[in-house]
């Protein structure tokens, strides 16, 4: 199977199931539109998408992208801040409130949407009431996408991603990082095994220059600091963390 990345633009969303994440979109990169088909939950148009995947046949639809992992980044400019805003994401705004509102605050458009919902209320047909559940939606938004690309920072595929997020929610990183093992006893399909060993790990190198992934996994370990240690079960998602930043960690066996 032929390892594939590209990079692009959500386009448009073919089909959504809500509950276990599986999504058909397309996605335009510079040189075109391919469809993409995966584990890809609460994804919107106008998103910046760096998906991990290999190409597959099907038979009525031909050729598709299969994703295994994907990064996203929110839009920055203000026509996809408008395309994104306009995709449904956010029950109330339809394309004319969207372009009202990306008018009205530019670049600056979810910076307001996220700290400054007050200001809402200054677009036609936005009430106080409407303005706080706009930049409710929006964080909730922001905090699922955290938890998935945390997640696969530990080696844990988008479907179980989305299993954990959905039966812990913001509680999801405190319990992967202090014990990972409760999700073997209560996310359904999670298989680590249980084991007594522990590693001991140790940051030995500066994260200054490291790329933003590579730190936020170090974070996650509870590496806040150079030289400092701490005891991690020897388990599946310890792995898969300390594959990704084994330049910068010592680790020994307890």
């Amino acid at each position: 199977m032929e390892d594939l990345k590209i990079t692009g633009e959500v386009e448009d969303i073919i089909y959504r199931n809500k509950d276990n994440g599986y999504t058909v979109f397309s996605l335009t990169t510079e040189d075109d539109e391919v469809t993409c088909v995966g584990v890809v939950p609460q994804i919107h148009s106008g998103e910046a998408l760096e998906i991990h995947g290999s190409w597959a046949m099907h038979p009525l639809y031909g050729r598709q992208v299969q994703v295994r992992y994907y990064e996203k980044s929110m839009p920055t400019t203000t026509a996809g801040m408008e395309k994104y805003l306009s995709s449904g994401m956010i029950k109330g705004i339809g394309a004319k409130t969207a372009k009202r509102i990306v008018e009205r605050f530019g670049e600056a458009t979810f910076y307001v949407i996220e700290e400054k919902p007050d200001l809402l209320t200054e677009i036609k047909g936005i009430s106080y009431d409407k303005a706080q559940k706009i930049s409710e939606v929006f964080c909730e938004q922001h905090e699922l996408r955290r938890a998935m690309m945390f997640l696969q920072g530990y080696d844990i595929s988008p479907a179980y991603a989305m299993k954990i997020y959905k039966k812990y929610k913001a509680r999801t990183f405190e319990i992967v990082k202090n014990n990972p093992y409760r999700l073997a006893d209560e996310v359904l399909g999670i298989g680590f095994k249980m084991a007594d060993k522990k590693l001991k790990v140790t940051l030995v190198k500066s994260t200054i220059g490291a790329v933003p992934k590579n730190k936020k996994t170090i974070e996650a370990l509870g590496l806040n600091k150079l030289y400092k240690t701490v005891e991690l079960p020897d388990n599946a998602a310890t792995a898969g963390a300390l594959r990704k930043v084994a330049p910068y960690v010592k680790v020994e066996e307890i």
